[in-house]
């Protein structure tokens, strides 16, 4: 199972390897139009799992790639963002 079926059932730790090995596999492949989605379902698993100052980063870099892709998950990475100013300190 991939690791946007294990956050899809909210199996936080099951979905961080696989969802590590598909970005990794994204970035390596040069398909950043795959990667910004990728990064930002990382960011939300590493979110769940207590990884803050990481998951912030993914989200980040989600963010900057689907901006550049023009993807409709822009709001969705920006609102993830949001939460981060609660939850870390700038």
């Amino acid at each position: 199972m991939g690791g946007a079926n294990h956050a899809a059932l909210v199996q936080w730790q099951r979905a961080e390897g696989p969802l590590r090995s598909a970005l990794a596999a994204f970035e390596d492949s040069d398909i950043p139009a795959w990667s910004g989605p990728a990064h930002l379902e990382l960011g939300i698993v590493l979110r769940h799992v207590g990884k803050l100052a990481e998951a912030r980063t993914a989200v980040r870099a989600a963010l900057a790639t689907l901006t550049q892709h023009r993807s409709p998950r822009q709001a969705e990475a920006r609102a993830e963002l949001r939460l981060f100013d609660t939850l870390l300190p700038s």
